[in-house]
């Protein structure tokens, strides 16, 4: 089951790896859906926190397991909110997303809804 957004009364799907992005989302100004994701991560088993990154945004900048962070925060090379989370994220977390929220054969937002009116 894909979970989807509405958005100009037609379904956008979304991407899981925005709730980790600065400007995922469309910057905060779409369905933001990074508490989904960390609900989500919760379920399975891990303590998600959430920050802000601006006056409209959130991201998932904590995810611990036993009292461990899973994220490699001392990594001067990563860049959170900027990076792409499947460059940091342990493969576990990935594919539980993925699976989760699968994302395949998405469209942008603009192609999507001018798909379902069968325009070009």
């Amino acid at each position: 089951m894909k979970h989807l957004t509405r958005i100009f009364n037609s379904l956008k799907p979304f991407d899981w790896c925005d709730a980790f992005y600065k400007f995922g989302f469309d910057d905060g100004d779409g369905h933001v859906h990074t508490f989904d994701v960390a609900a989500h991560l919760t379920k399975q088993g891990y303590d998600v926190k959430i920050g802000m990154t601006g006056i409209h945004n959130s991201v998932i900048n904590s995810i611990t397991q036993n009292g461990k962070e899973v994220l490699p925060l001392n990594n001067p090379f990563i860049r959170y909110g900027y990076e792409h989370p499947r460059n940091y994220l342990p493969n576990k977390i990935i594919a539980e997303l993925d699976k989760a929220f699968p994302f395949e054969n998405a469209l942008s937002g603009n192609e999507f809804y001018f798909k379902q009116l069968d325009c070009d």
